[in-house]
């Protein structure tokens, strides 16, 4: 029996609003209350923030959490943190060669559409398994409900088409 993959989330802010509660932490929660799926979670409120979380990904500690799951504003080819954008090839820098095993997501607008050649060179860097996201702009609650759902069959080792053929069928 394969271990399971446990999930180590980063997430940015979604707007400016401090009173704001937008999150997608609360998938998170559901995900270990309802099927004991472990995760941990880090608000990235500034670029360096991000890269020190990124960072203590690949500590030894964390080797069980095998879902990288990134939750941000988007733009082509990276995320954006506040002001600043990072690119594919910056988050690669970081995690070069610690991503055998993993999946990584990208819970955001448009980071995947960029030249092959980006998404080819993260993956032969990071070494990671698996690379999702989304090449268009997508709706947060749309999105977030469908990254629940993946989330939870990455966890498991399913195939995710499974699902989005019952999801086609059932919504």
């Amino acid at each position: 029996m394969r271990k399971p993959r446990y999930i180590y989330c980063l997430e940015g802010n979604w707007n400016t609003n401090p009173r704001s509660k937008q999150s997608i932490r609360p998938i998170l929660d559901i995900l270990y209350y309802s099927a004991g799926i472990r995760y941990v979670y880090r608000k990235c409120n500034t670029k360096d923030e991000f890269f020190e979380y990124l960072r203590q990904f690949t500590f030894k500690r964390y080797k069980n959490y095998r879902i990288l799951y990134i939750a941000f504003h988007g733009r082509p080819n990276g995320i954006q943190i506040g002001r600043d954008f990072v690119t594919l090839s910056e988050i690669a820098d970081v995690l070069e060669g610690h991503l055998g095993g993993c999946a990584v997501h990208f819970g955001s607008c448009s980071t995947m559409r960029t030249k092959r050649a980006n998404i080819d060179d993260f993956m032969n860097r990071t070494k990671a398994d698996i690379l999702s996201g989304y090449r268009k702009n997508v709706d947060f609650i749309e999105s977030t409900a469908w990254e629940m759902v993946y989330l939870f069959t990455s966890h498991h080792h399913l195939p995710i088409c499974l699902y989005n053929s019952s999801l086609k069928n059932n919504w």
